[in-house]
């Protein structure tokens, strides 16, 4: 993202994925109100990386709070998020 209107565009749709079709249904699914729910943006500067991943501390598959999933891949992480 370059330049604030851009800026402003992406934390807007970042803040709007709350109320997707799906998000929606996972939240009725899940029986979690609406009042409930936030979101929150973190805004920082890229920098070039040499490798870059995710750390999930709840497996992702199983919801096990007592695993750990790390994923990582060579370059920015696009391969992992």
């Amino acid at each position: 993202v370059v330049g604030a209107v851009a800026l402003c565009d992406a934390v807007r749709r970042c803040w709007s994925s709350l109320w997707t079709a799906r998000a929606i249904a996972y939240r009725r699914d899940q029986d979690i109100g609406h009042e409930d729910i936030s979101v929150a943006v973190v805004v920082q500067q890229m920098v070039p990386a040499e490798v870059a991943g995710v750390l999930f501390t709840a497996d992702p598959m199983s919801g096990r709070r007592d695993h750990v999933v790390i994923e990582a891949a060579a370059g920015l992480g696009e391969a992992v998020v």
